[in-house]
């Protein structure tokens, strides 16, 4: 995940790892972009409110790298030009905060390629 709150990563890196996933996290967008060109992961879960970049910035950054991992947003915002915004830049789906960690898992396995459990 990226995602710059501590209380919202270990609530997702908690519940994907309780439903059988590797999950590791950053706390930055940079951080997070340079991560998912070196791993490789199967989903990114990131957060649109960055302390560096804005999660749409990152994801445009991800998407014009060529990298095609499905990317979930996480938001504290219910607006909807800034759910449409996320999917236009690439995203697959989005995610409104407070998490609710157990349809985190769900959402994330129903995106994520089977070979990542």
């Amino acid at each position: 995940s990226i995602e710059d709150d501590p209380a919202v990563a270990r609530a997702l890196r908690e519940g994907l790892q309780r439903e059988g996933y590797r999950v590791a996290s950053c706390a930055s967008a940079q951080q997070g972009i340079a991560y998912v060109q070196a791993h490789q992961p199967h989903l990114v879960l990131l957060d649109v409110r960055l302390p560096d970049l804005s999660g749409f910035d990152a994801l445009r950054r991800l998407r014009g790298l060529g990298l095609k991992q499905p990317v979930l947003m996480l938001t504290v915002q219910s607006e909807e030009v800034d759910k449409v915004l996320g999917l236009e830049l690439g995203a697959d789906d989005y995610l409104a905060k407070p998490v609710r960690d157990a349809r985190t898992p769900r959402q994330g396995s129903s995106l994520a390629a089977p070979q990542l459990r």
